[in-house]
């Protein structure tokens, strides 16, 4: 199965994370553990994962690289979004662009802390540049101490 993931070649550029957790869903008759690897950076899924946390015991991991984060303030890139296609030219020295870029990223995070806490879904989050198996074991070991004295 593992191989069959890193082998892959999708159908086209986009994500559809409602669909891939649609069909989770379908799948899934009786009640398990799902962990649903992302971005998160796309929409449409809320409500599917929502439904599916009432079932099963999701567990969303977000993957993020820093580099994401902030930009150097270099001068003048072309950027395109491989998703949407949209293309664009942005001065990374501009205080307004790099004040936007800040505040959309906070608001984007709080906006996913609250979806999961409302989901009731555990958000692990794990950087590109973090050692993932000791991330994922202290997720697990504090999960188990939650769990130990009365779960979510």
């Amino acid at each position: 199965m593992i191989q069959e993931i890193l082998s892959h070649r999708p159908y086209s550029k986009g994500t559809n994370l409602n669909g891939a957790l649609e069909s989770a869903d379908r799948i899934m008759k009786h009640k398990g553990i799902i962990f649903v690897v992302s971005d998160f950076q796309t929409e449409g899924y809320e409500n599917t994962l929502k439904r599916m946390s009432k079932k099963h015991d999701v567990v969303c991991i977000e993957v993020g690289d820093p580099r994401e984060q902030e930009i150097p303030p270099l001068g003048v890139f072309y950027f395109r979004d491989p998703e949407s296609g949209e293309e664009s030219w942005v001065d990374t020295r501009s205080a307004a662009f790099r004040d936007w870029l800040k505040n959309s990223r906070v608001l984007a995070s709080q906006a996913l802390t609250d979806l999961f806490k409302r989901s009731r879904a555990d958000l692990l989050s794990i950087k590109t540049h973090e050692d993932y198996l000791q991330v994922l074991v202290s997720f697990f070991q504090r999960r188990s101490r939650k769990g130990a004295r009365g779960g979510r």
